[in-house]
């Protein structure tokens, strides 16, 4: 026997379980748990290249795995990479092997498991969108073929299928039966008509349609030697509407013979299109529809002729021909140039306005002058509508307009005229005065002094008060703080009097503006948060003459926070998290570290700066830029943690530590996940890590049995590190889509779904995301735990990230995108958990659980377990003093680390057999006095999920993992396709940003 095949017996012999076992011994443990799928795909592909995360028993070390994969590597050579990884919070290693070392090491005793080093991704993925339409070529006649492109789209790789349509001469469409290839044929059911190809494209992240242009009119191919009289290939077609005075023409149909001489007859039909009579003398090919016809359908015969014969074709009926519409009403006057003034911009000079010109029946025309300030804002001058008008002292420093409303009796149209010139003062007005000096006594000079009736000199009257520079309003644009008005700077006398009116306006400073105080310094209310504020004021001179001027607006008014946080957005204050932004602020107390598994964060965002504290990239995929390039965990972060003013995330005053684990599209892979979760175990202490946040999806069913990336984030969890994740967006119009992925199937992690609080900060009507995934795990946990608001949320993203640059539609502003998804519910829970870390620093991940469980509100529209046991409320949770382990039930099986690893694990083969054994576990373990509320009790976790048929092979064989994420040419590729991806409902559900749920409306 050759010396290789003796090693193979030997490695065989060496992984093979003992044959027998002696009397009362200990059976020999199983050999390693391997998905169907997989092993089938192994068996079929013994040469071919897996990616793989290899598992040891819990007795094992790290080390102790690697060492039968490395005789399996030596035993069975292959061309793989072989250990690529290895961990230290899990005995376990990611590899590269081949079908055969697969199947060696599947009889292992000393292998847990072996599974798919699958593709993750974050909940916000990319649908198709069309860059060209699908285009047609070929003979577009009977007996061609035709043949269509897909067209060209962007997003995600997608599958497509076809449908061609058959559309007649108005353009009106119908599918065409079981015509759905990408190549047609034309019958002769398609004469006459032309054919458009839809070609829809599918993906995992969504589905769109794009249709190709019409294309010519389908026609008979070039007719054979004509040896009989013509005859029509398809009928006449009447034109025209069928209404009392419309005209109906004709066309003649295709036709066997191109020499032909065309002749028609048209025939008067009843309603139902029969008994039909010529009607004498219409035989034209139009014929105009009268009152007598009204009731009737028509017909037209067309007779063709050549000179082997002729034939007639009838064409089909038309419509019932009906009454006449009413004449339409009269449309009214439309501005077709407008009002011109003419005159000197000069107090006491004349303006006249002319009328412009209009279309349509002008009856009468108005007219209304105008005076305009320095901003833009125009009022009605009282009486002054006539077409002329005199400049006066009040529209000094003004500019003047005429609005010119045209009526034809029924409805009005306004034209305004351009402003004119700032108005300015007259020359002052000179005189001479000639003197009797018989009566003043005055000689000389009339600017002495006399006994007269003078009394002095003489002066031209002082100009109204002019404003040279515009008032400001000053102070700080926060509630409860004060504004006190400056009046600028003015020309007049020396004593002008100020007078201050101040105005709300909208948050961009327009609009209709409302007075709210009279007094120079005015005291900023919670009325005014989410408004602009501006201040007129009036100054008067010794004459009683006035000015005006207003000042700009202020910045849009922020609310009052003792802590100095706020927002825009209603997300916080739907969690009352600013009620956690007092309390940290208060006792002045510091957050942990917010670890952040995602793209990566760009630290030179807005609300970021300074604020990621350490971050390392993980990911073995290839990438464009390594801050990141996706853009997703660059939103994660600032909802989590952001600072920027007016758009505070969870917890401002938390640090980020971002783990770069996905490429540029978003997908990460299983080993990189779990390395991340590894690298966060090894640095919690140095980054001060205790929330980790994973808002990112697995792309096979699994069990917490086998799941390596279940068992890591398992081992951060009780090692002290509070893991919240994403549950997905894969539910369909709030219905129950059960919960098959990691990371979001860990029972002892804190899972979140998506709530929309339904436009106000009370959490009584919040609802959950149609989209937002709720149900059992294929281990019978109820998943998620707690809902967060996960809808209509808006972030900075960087602006050559492919979320940003893939998604015009989801872009609110420069840098700025409007994204859902629980991948954003997630990071807010995430916050408030380190918020109450940091005012209960020694609570474990089970008190913070225990915490948001038991303060979480009820919203009255949620759907039974959409959101768990309800909406986190940040608020509510910083009055539990002593909250109750949420995990009690499953921590009854964490048990010292066999290996002799400090932290505790999960002993899922305990905790399964007891559960088989046991079909009351889940009601027992969880009933409704932990959380003194009905939501979590026997409903969630009923009977039915703990039979033992529920623990059967079944559940951790093909159904565990999916099939369909095995084809042999995707792994060791990377290239992952779209099969194995659930639907991403969120994806396209953006809000137009009109109606963007603020939570401080002007």
């Amino acid at each position: 026997m050759a010396a290789a095949a003796l090693a193979v017996v030997a490695m065989l012999l060496l992984f093979a379980p003992g044959a027998t076992a002696a009397a009362g011994a200990v059976p020999p443990p199983a050999p390693a748990y391997v998905p169907q799928s997989l092993l089938d795909a192994a068996t079929a592909n013994p040469d071919q290249l897996f990616r793989v995360i290899v598992q040891g028993r819990p007795t094992a070390s790290a080390s102790g795995v690697e060492a039968p994969v490395t005789q399996a590597l030596t035993a069975l050579p292959a061309t793989g990479d072989g250990v690529n990884d290895t961990f230290s919070s899990i005995n376990a290693v990611a590899a590269e092997l081949s079908g055969d070392q697969i199947q060696l090491l599947a009889g292992s005793s000393r292998i847990l498991a072996i599974t798919p080093d699958a593709a993750l991704r974050a909940s916000v993925l990319d649908p198709p969108v069309v860059l060209e339409p699908p285009v047609v070529t070929g003979a577009a006649e009977t007996g061609g073929l035709l043949s269509a492109s897909t067209g060209q789209w962007s997003g995600a790789q997608a599958t497509y299928t076809y449908q061609w349509q058959r559309c007649d001469a108005t353009g009106a469409c119908v599918e065409v039966t079981g015509a759905v290839d990408s190549t047609f044929a034309p019958t002769a059911d398609d004469l006459g008509s032309t054919l458009v190809v839809f070609v829809t494209a599918t993906n995992g992240d969504g589905t769109a349609t794009s249709s190709s242009a019409p294309t010519v009119v389908v026609a008979a191919p070039a007719p054979v030697a004509q040896i009989a009289p013509p005859s029509a290939l398809s009928s006449p077609i009447v034109t025209g509407s069928a209404v009392a005075g419309e005209t109906l023409g004709v066309d003649d149909g295709i036709w066997s013979s191109t020499t032909l001489a065309f002749s028609v007859q048209w025939q008067r039909c009843s309603a139902a299109g029969d008994a039909c009579v010529e009607i004498p003398g219409a035989v034209k090919p139009t014929y105009t529809l009268g009152p007598e016809d009204v009731g009737f359908t028509f017909k037209v015969a067309v007779t063709g002729t050549d000179a082997l014969g002729s034939s007639t074709a009838v064409s089909a009926a038309t419509a019932v021909v009906s009454a006449a519409p009413a004449a339409p009403a009269p449309t009214p006057p439309t501005e077709l140039t407008p009002p011109v003034l003419t005159g000197t911009a000069t107090a006491g000079q004349t303006l006249t306005a002319d009328d412009g010109t209009w279309s349509g029946v002008v009856v009468s025309l108005t007219r209304q002058w105008q005076r305009c300030l320095a901003d833009g804002t125009c009022v009605d001058i009282p009486g002054a509508v006539a077409s002329t008008y005199v400049l006066g002292a009040g529209d000094v420093g003004s500019t003047v307009r005429i609005v010119v409303t045209a009526t034809d009796g029924s409805a009005s149209a306004a034209a305004m005229s351009a402003a004119t010139s700032v108005v300015v003062d007259a020359a002052p007005a000179t005189a001479t005065v000639t003197v009797d000096p018989g009566t003043t006594g005055v000689t000389g000079s009339t600017g002495g002094s006399g006994t007269g009736g003078t009394g002095g000199g003489l002066s031209a009257p002082q100009a109204p008060p002019t404003n040279l520079t515009l008032p400001t309003a000053d102070g700080t644009p926060v509630a409860q703080s004060d504004l006190t008005a400056t009046p600028g700077t003015w020309k007049g006398d020396d004593a002008l009097q100020y007078a201050y009116s101040w105005q709300r306006c909208d948050a961009t400073g327009g609009g209709v503006c409302s007075p709210v105080a009279s007094t120079q310094t005015y005291t900023l209310s919670s009325a005014d948060v989410g408004s602009t504020l501006q201040v007129l004021v009036t100054a008067t001179d010794n004459d009683a003459q006035v000015g005006t001027a207003t000042s700009a607006p202020t910045p849009r008014i922020a609310p009052y926070s003792p802590s100095g946080f706020w927002s825009w957005q209603l997300g916080p204050y739907a969690a009352n998290v600013d009620a956690q932004w007092t309390a940290v602020a208060a006792a002045q107390a510091k957050p942990p570290a917010i670890a952040v598994v995602d793209s990566g964060v760009d630290p030179n965002l807005p609300g970021l700066d300074g604020t990621v504290t350490d971050s390392v990239s993980l990911t073995t995929l290839p990438q464009r830029t390594a801050a990141d390039g996706y853009g997703h965990g660059s939103f994660v972060a600032q909802v989590a943690a952001g600072h920027a003013k007016g758009n505070a995330g969870a917890a401002p005053t938390a640090s980020i530590v971002s783990i770069d684990v996905m490429d540029d599209d978003g997908m990460a892979l299983t080993s990189d996940v779990v390395a991340a979760a590894d690298w966060i175990y090894t640095h919690k202490s140095v980054d001060n890590i205790g929330v980790a946040n994973f808002s990112l999806l697995g792309s096979s069913r699994t069990s917490v049995n086998f799941d390596p990336l279940d068992r890591a984030i398992e081992q951060l969890w009780l090692s002290g590190v509070v893991v919240v994740t994403a549950v997905g967006n894969y539910a369909v119009n709030g219905a129950v889509s059960d919960v098959p992925f990691a990371p979001a199937n860990d029972p002892f992690v804190i899972t979140v779904g998506a709530s929309d609080p339904a436009d106000t900060a009370s959490p009584s009507d919040d609802f959950a995301a149609p989209w937002s995934a709720y149900g059992h795990t294929p281990d019978g946990f109820g998943k998620p735990e707690l809902g967060a608001t996960g809808r209509y949320i808006v972030e900075n993203v960087p602006t050559d990230s492919t979320l940003y640059t893939s998604r015009p539609g989801a872009v609110v502003g420069p840098g700025r995108m409007q994204l859902s998804g629980t991948s954003f519910a997630a990071p807010l829970v995430s916050g408030i958990a380190a918020n109450l870390l940091a005012l209960h620093p020694t609570w474990t991940p089970d008190k913070v659980k225990g915490a948001l469980m038991l303060s979480a509100a009820q919203p009255s529209a949620a759907t039974g377990f959409a959101l768990g046991v309800g909406v986190v409320d940040a608020a509510a949770a910083l009055g539990v003093v002593d909250p109750p382990n949420a995990n009690a039930a499953i921590d009854q099986f964490v048990v010292p680390d066999p290996a002799g690893g400090a932290t505790p694990i999960f002993d899922t083969a305990s905790w399964g057999t007891t559960a088989r054994a046991d079909a009351s576990w889940g009601t027992a373990s969880w009933g409704t006095a932990s959380w003194g509320t009905a939501s979590w009790g026997t409903a969630s976790w009923g009977t039915a999920y703990w039979s033992a048929a529920s623990w059967g092979t079944a559940s951790w064989g093909t159904a565990a993992w999916d099939a369909a994420s095995w084809g042999t040419a995707s792994w060791g590729t990377a290239s992952w396709g779209t099969a194995s991806w659930g639907t991403d409902n969120a994806n396209a559900d953006v809000r137009p940003l009109a109606a963007f749920p603020a939570r401080w409306a002007p």
